[in-house]
């Protein structure tokens, strides 16, 4: 693939990646991706079977960009619970949604592949508090009240869940309360 062919594929993902997050999947259109891309008609369907296709692609990149940043804070040499608070402590944009989880609510998300790399991010950020708490727990830094599991789903669910109460009244506060309600949580597990 020459410089200018893959420099068009770069800016289709690019504007897909923007417009899954801005408007979600069933709203973004190949002309929407044709526009904000720059890209002719001729480039996006050269590069890409079709919206799907597009969609795919740039939902692989979202997971690893998200992936890496979650990783750079659950990095091993922070303490577990340094791990945790910085996660809920990460900036986030309330009212525009996570990047991946939003997308859970697309009709799409009965196809397997479009379920996957929503699923696979998801899983690795709750993966990674699990770890962190059972490092907590195993360090005597938070009681063992539940399992690690238990308590990363339930940190994994206020986040979206946060944001999700965000979008719904249009009030960045109801996120920053919820990371709250989770920070109250890991405080009522300390011994």
């Amino acid at each position: 693939m020459g410089k200018h062919a893959a420099s068009k594929r770069a800016d289709i993902l690019d504007a897909a990646k923007a417009l899954l997050w801005e408007r979600g999947y069933e709203a973004m259109t190949p002309r929407a991706l044709i526009d904000l891309s720059g890209a002719g008609q001729g480039s996006l369907y050269h590069h890409f079977d079709g919206k799907l296709d597009v969609a795919l692609a740039a939902m692989e990149e979202i997971s690893a960009e998200e992936t890496a940043r979650v990783e750079e804070i659950f990095s091993a040499h922070r303490a577990p619970l340094a791990r945790i608070e910085g996660y809920l402590a990460r900036e986030r944009d309330a009212l525009r949604g996570c990047r991946m989880a939003r997308l859970a609510n697309e009709v799409q998300m009965a196809e397997p592949r479009f379920r996957a790399p929503v699923g696979a991010y998801l899983g690795r950020v709750e993966t990674l508090l699990a770890q962190a708490a059972g490092e907590a727990m195993a360090q005597g830094a938070l009681a063992r009240a539940m399992t690690p599991q238990a308590l990363a789903l339930a940190l994994l669910a206020i986040v979206e869940g946060g944001f999700v109460l965000a979008r719904a009244h249009g009030d960045e506060a109801r996120l920053a309360a919820a990371l709250d309600a989770g920070r109250a949580l890991i405080a009522a597990l300390k011994p």
